[in-house]
């Protein structure tokens, strides 16, 4: 399947310009050229810089970001993700146009392969020799272990068995890629034995997909083809986000030349925190609870979410740093969920939880909120959200590995600053 032409036309600042769109003057503007951390070109007379507006926005953002986060940052330079214009961007095009319009693995064949990736869509093949380890493996975890845990095992061992897991040339990459994301999907139990249903993608049917294959082990619930589109969707959104912090995990890892299967286990272990892959959990709870309480009303589930708040800081799934007027990925999956016409109750409780979040002093909903209403609204079970997240995600690592895998070998060394007691008398 053909790619849409990426997006162009970016506009050129002069040094002056960019240094005031920066606040900054114009030999910090040089600072940041020398440092590496912004690019520019000659002017057509050969001798003015010339300044690319988006990489100055960009610039300014993290910035802004690092001074409102008071967080750590390190920049580095990548062909594959954009997030500017409060929109994310694969390789020049956009990811709400692709989720709308590609299987989740020809975008995933894109960001690892670009002009060189498949043009036909062929399902993936999971590692028959590794199966009935990984059954055994995951048999013998206990009954509480997560969708998570069965994924880091289930990697674990079909890494394993992959014979030319160190080939790390990148179609050598993309071959484990493709292998290790199917393997990750059966590797999940199934939740019902209803005939799967095929992915329809611009009126294309596309059996054996990885939404179609990864459905079945959500929930008990049947598919529909509107949700089923919903769950590609979902799938492409949360392909890559730029260098979050288990991207910067699995490209460290890469760095060192560990294989994908390592690479993507680095991933897994950081995608498990509370602040990251798992975050839509505790929103898909919050959205059950609404439900159990039978509550529509904005009184009533304002009630509950402020007695959610009396023991949290904040409700999970809203607001984003990166996205102050609402985060693309969750208006373009909600929208979806609402256009599967699936059942009105469930969404009536999504809609209330929302409503209650955006009044007053408003919030908006993220891609972890849009991604517990597609858990929701599908009757996926608890916790479904990060098995989504995790094969989703897992795409974004082996395309960071396979750009990683081309620099400096081991190029991460940070430095830490001693600031405990000095010892002495």
């Amino acid at each position: 399947m053909s790619l849409p032409p990426p997006i162009s036309g970016d506009r050129q600042l002069t040094a002056k310009e960019a240094a005031a769109r920066l606040g900054v003057k114009v030999e910090t503007l040089y600072a940041y050229v020398s440092r590496g951390m912004l690019d520019r070109r000659r002017a057509v007379d050969g001798r003015a810089s010339m300044f690319s507006a988006a990489d100055i926005d960009r610039l300014a953002n993290r910035n802004r970001r690092t001074a409102d986060r008071g967080g750590l940052e390190m920049i580095i330079d990548t062909h594959l993700t954009s997030i500017d214009d409060h929109r994310v961007r694969y390789r020049g095009h956009d990811a709400v146009d692709l989720a709308h319009h590609q299987p989740f693995e020809a975008v995933a064949e894109w960001l690892w392969l670009g002009d060189d990736a498949r043009r036909e869509f062929t399902p993936w093949a999971s590692s028959v020799k590794s199966a009935e380890l990984i059954a055994d493996e995951v048999a013998g975890l206990p009954s509480s272990a997560t969708a998570g845990d069965r994924l880091r095992v289930a990697v674990a061992v079909a890494g394993a068995t992959h014979s030319l897991r160190h080939d790390l040339r990148p179609t050598g990459v993309a071959h484990s890629g493709r292998r290790l994301i199917a393997t990750m999907v059966d590797s999940l139990p199934l939740r019902q034995g209803r005939p799967p249903m095929a992915l329809v993608v611009d009126g294309e049917e596309l059996p054996e997909s990885i939404a179609e294959r990864l459905w079945p082990r959500l929930g008990p619930e049947p598919a529909s083809p509107e949700l089923i589109a919903a769950l590609n969707a979902a799938l492409v959104l949360l392909a890559d986000h730029e260098l979050a912090a288990s991207t910067l995990a699995a490209r460290v890892a890469a760095s060192t030349r560990a294989d994908p299967y390592a690479v993507v286990s680095s991933g897994l272990g950081v995608l498990s925190g509370s602040l990251h892959g798992t975050a839509s959990v505790p929103v898909q709870r919050l959205l059950a609870e609404v439900a159990r309480a039978g509550a529509t009303d904005i009184d009533h589930v304002g009630a509950i979410v402020s007695d959610h708040l009396r023991h949290s800081r904040f409700v999970p799934g809203f607001g984003h740093p990166l996205y102050p007027d609402g985060d693309p990925r969750a208006v373009a999956l909600i929208d979806l969920v609402r256009a599967s016409a699936g059942r009105a109750d469930r969404m009536d409780v999504i809609d209330a939880v929302a409503e209650v979040m955006t009044e007053g002093a408003p919030v908006p909903p993220n891609v972890d909120f849009g991604l517990a209403a597609l858990a929701h609204l599908s009757g996926f079970d608890i916790g479904a959200g990060e098995a989504i997240f995790a094969v989703a995600r897992a795409a974004g690592w082996i395309a960071h590995a396979i750009e990683e895998y081309s620099e400096i070998g081991n190029r991460f060394r940070a430095r830490a600053r001693y600031v405990g007691d000095s010892g002495g008398a």
